[in-house]
């Protein structure tokens, strides 16, 4: 969906909450309601990472003006940076609070000897979070994260690593904890509350994960050409590969699944149990009451669900 269509619809969402319901709204009487449009400001060419606050009172995304980089909201540009980080800007769940990471780049500018040319030097960057258009205090690394309370929390960077892999970094659902995947000399680790767990040659995507309690960690690791699943420090048995989207826990936070690859084939094992074996699996989900387990299994061409280590029927897709 592109930006345009998402304002469009975002529009509708608004009207829908000031316009009672009406199933025939053309013999509506007269003065029963009104519609009140209030302009908020001129839409740019360019709209980014477009987002609606929760109750879609609210609009914000990222441009570009004179050459830096803004979060406008609600039609109101705010303060241009050198960059907007991934996956913001984001709004509590109340829609009161919107936050963004701005990054500035870090220069130097060596004194100039004799006829040397001026030459300007990119040395890094800063980050910072912005909360209601107010910048924070920089650091080396930010992440943002909305928390199921409702608010907007935040870590930041204090050890140095060669790579911090972005789109690993994690909040536990209370906000309490934070871990993220980390590289140096040559070893990846997962980071939680500032400390690095065992070293591994590679650390699966979509890890680490937390539990749903925010006591647990679980992700997958490779050592030496074998991967494994790892929860709470702890190695499970090796395989050939792990499948996307594992492992999971159960929502009481007691299980643990996840699928993988073995020879040829992949099964999906459970509390360290695995099942038959398939070409394909994926899509794995405990039920609410943690007691049952389903996911997609594929045999030759055709998929089914597979309930408890039953399988259903087969379809063509």
């Amino acid at each position: 969906m592109n930006a345009m269509n998402r304002i469009v619809l975002g529009i509708a969402a608004i009207f829908s909450l000031v316009m009672p319901a009406c199933t025939q709204p053309t013999s509506a009487p007269s003065g029963a309601y009104t519609i009140h449009e209030t302009r908020l400001g001129p839409l740019d060419v360019e709209v980014l990472s477009p987002v609606f606050s929760r109750e879609e009172l609210h609009f914000a995304y990222i441009t570009h003006r004179d050459g830096r980089a803004c979060v406008v909201l609600d039609g109101q540009a705010g303060k241009g940076y050198d960059d907007i980080g991934k996956g913001t800007p984001i709004f509590s769940r109340d829609g009161k609070h919107m936050a963004y990471v701005a990054s500035v780049i870090l220069q130097y500018t060596p004194p100039l000897t004799g006829t040397q040319v001026q030459v300007v030097f990119n040395v890094g960057h800063e980050q910072m979070v912005v909360l209601d258009g107010e910048a924070g205090a920089t650091y080396d690394y930010v992440g943002l994260q909305v928390i199921p309370q409702g608010g907007l929390v935040w870590a930041r960077r204090g050890v140095a690593y060669d790579l911090v892999r972005l789109e690993s970094f994690i909040f536990s659902p209370d906000g309490k904890h934070v871990a993220f995947a980390a590289f140096k000399d040559k070893k990846w680790s997962v980071v939680v509350d500032g400390q690095a767990g065992a070293e591994y040659d590679a650390i699966s995507k979509g890890s680490p994960i937390y539990s749903p309690d925010s006591m647990g960690v679980a992700y997958g690791a490779q050592k030496d050409g074998k991967w494994f699943v790892v929860v709470d420090g702890q190695a499970d048995a090796e395989y050939e590969a792990i499948s996307e989207g594992s492992p999971i826990f159960s929502s009481d936070s007691k299980r643990v699944a996840y699928g993988v690859q073995k020879g040829a084939k992949w099964m999906v094992v459970v509390d360290g149990q695995s099942g038959a074996k398939y070409d394909e699996v994926g899509s794995l989900a405990f039920s609410p009451d943690c007691q049952r387990v389903a996911y997609v299994a594929v045999k030759g061409q055709r998929p089914f669900v597979v309930v408890d280590g039953q399988a259903g029927e087969e379809y063509d897709g």
